[in-house]
């Protein structure tokens, strides 16, 4: 909700690998802005009216006419098979969004394959390499890219009260370690967030 997906549309000649389905949201905010559910009284004016971008899903695929869900185990190949594709299409920007649910199919295709419903300590090191593969494939586009990810608040004591928590920072949320050598690989990190008026 703090507008990751809205800020990463807005860059030209972007295509997005969508992974969690939430794309309807942000558009209608950059084509039509905010209104108030009950006055209509437009609060946030709109962005681009003629935004435009390219699309695909991790989560379905279409044979034929139908469109197909993908199952969750395989999610992790079809972004792989999207990224690849995506070097010979006509866009500036290639933008996956989220890393978050990215790390739900690459531990669902590692359980799946082990036959097991969790992660064992040796299974880290599969992950890291399943991302060491995703980020080559995304300097592989030759394009600039875009990834977004959920966040998870780290808290620590109060250092005046011991029975209060104060918050001191923020994590990707992402299994393990890889959430600490995944920003190396990214030339800027922004964090976005929704602030109320007073």
């Amino acid at each position: 909700g703090s507008r990751k997906t809205t800020f990463a549309l807005q860059f030209p000649g972007v295509y997005v690998i969508d992974t969690d389905g939430n794309l309807a949201g942000p558009e209608t905010t950059i084509r039509h802005g905010i209104k108030d559910i009950k006055t209509g009284k437009l609060l946030v004016p709109p962005i681009d009216p003629n935004l435009t971008y390219g699309w695909d899903s991790a989560n379905f695929t279409s044979v034929g006419e139908t469109k197909v869900e993908v199952p969750m185990a395989e999610r992790y190949d079809r972004v792989k098979q999207l990224l690849t594709a995506s070097r010979t299409l006509d866009c500036q920007t290639v933008f996956v969004d989220s890393f978050t649910m990215i790390d739900h199919f690459i531990i669902t295709k590692i359980l799946k394959a082990q036959s097991r419903d969790e992660l064992k300590p040796n299974d880290y090191q599969v992950v890291k390499s399943n991302y060491w593969e995703l980020l080559t494939k995304l300097k592989g586009t030759g394009k600039v890219f875009i990834a977004t990810c959920h966040e998870i608040p780290m808290y620590e004591p109060s250092p005046s009260n011991m029975m209060k928590e104060v918050l001191v920072g923020y994590e990707p949320s992402l299994s393990g370690k890889v959430r600490h050598f995944l920003g190396a690989f990214f030339t800027d990190i922004y964090r976005c967030a929704v602030e109320t008026e007073a």
